[in-house]
């Protein structure tokens, strides 16, 4: 492709350069949350700016991508987690859940896979009912496994089986060895 061609794209678009979607433009590195700017896939050069640190920050493009975690949102945290986004806002208003990043200082704010992987442990050591004798804790019955979140974030196969009825039912894999 000569340059004469790439500079003719009819939507604007320059070879090499991606434009991500804006609903996923903020990730996480090492642990704090940066919004994509600019990359360069030929370049293999990341513009991103950090939150925490206030300044823009410039990655190799293929560790970026090896390293990043998605940003998710309490709506999306909710889903994944089976829970209504008010009890985690509980949550983290009374101290179990850890207060998530925010963008900006008026900006939404950013669940990490970290963070939603704390939130099922956290929903799955509550106890629903009265307290028992012996101490057992028993969460509600639609509380999520780990394995439930790995394979919802993207880190565990899912098999699925039908059932009598035609339904399909998830079985969570083990890992192989």
């Amino acid at each position: 492709m000569d340059s004469q061609n790439r500079d003719d794209v009819s939507d604007g678009k320059r070879y090499g350069v991606l434009k991500t979607p804006k609903r996923r433009r903020r990730i996480f590195i090492n642990a704090e949350l940066h919004h994509i700017i600019y990359i360069n896939i030929p370049g293999d050069l990341a513009t991103t700016y950090n939150y925490i640190q206030e300044k823009t920050i410039q990655y190799p493009y293929r560790n970026m991508k090896k390293h990043a975690q998605k940003a998710y949102l309490i709506n999306e945290v909710a889903k994944i987690v089976n829970r209504h986004p008010d009890r985690i806002r509980v949550g983290i208003r009374q101290g179990g859940i850890r207060k998530p990043q925010r963008a900006g200082p008026t900006g939404k704010y950013y669940f990490s896979d970290d963070d939603i992987v704390d939130i099922q442990d956290y929903f799955a050591n509550i106890h629903f009912g009265r307290p028992r004798k012996d101490g057992i804790v028993k969460p509600l019955k639609r509380t999520v496994t780990k394995e439930e979140v790995d394979a919802k974030l993207g880190r565990r196969d899912v098999l699925y089986v039908q059932n009598e009825d035609g339904d399909f039912i998830p079985v969570w894999r083990t890992i192989d060895f």
